[in-house]
């Protein structure tokens, strides 16, 4: 049973990686990776009071194994999650550099024509959009008003986020 939980543990662990670097919409899978977290930390407890019962009886009984499977399984969890939510940090951090690099067009045209641009492919053509480094997600842009100067770009990013950059303002704004 005990290699059973950590095999479950492990999957859970490894599912949360492989869903790190991208945006997620309310019902992201990786919720269940924190609920096995959860369900690994209060397993990890009930085997430690476990074992501290066995051990106060003066049981010989072994309590190692028990003990460390889910504290193990707790501990792979929860360096996951650290490192996923690394991951995502990293490729907020990309694809704002990258969101930069189009708004560099974006304000060459504003500045050559007095208006923003009707839309991405007038700047950059059809093949050379560029595209977020986060998976699931793709710039969006959007004019406030025809013959108005403001003009932002949005992406969608981990944790609900959503990050938009406009021309009234300097620096990106991200928040959920």
């Amino acid at each position: 049973m005990p290699k059973i939980a950590l095999g479950i543990y492990v999957l859970a662990a490894i599912s949360f990686l492989m869903l790190s670097g991208r945006a997620e919409g309310f019902g992201t899978p990786r919720s269940i990776a924190i609920l096995f977290g959860i369900l690994a930390f209060l397993h990890c407890m009930s085997a430690m009071v476990w074992a501290a019962i066995i051990k106060r009886n003066k049981s010989d009984e072994k309590v190692l194994w028990p003990v460390l499977t889910p504290s193990l399984g707790f501990l792979l969890i929860l360096g996951s999650m650290f490192l996923g939510f690394f991951i995502d940090r990293i490729v907020v951090e990309q694809t704002l550099k990258r969101g930069d690099t189009i708004w560099v067009q974006i304000d060459n045209h504003l500045q050559e024509n007095g208006t923003c641009p009707n839309n991405l492919r007038d700047v950059f053509g059809e093949d050379k959009m560029p595209t977020p480094l986060i998976r699931n997600s793709s710039f969006e842009y959007w004019v406030s008003t025809p013959g108005n100067h403001g003009c932002s770009i949005t992406f969608d990013a981990p944790h609900w986020i959503q990050c938009t950059k406009s021309n009234l303002e300097e620096e990106w704004y991200c928040a959920d």
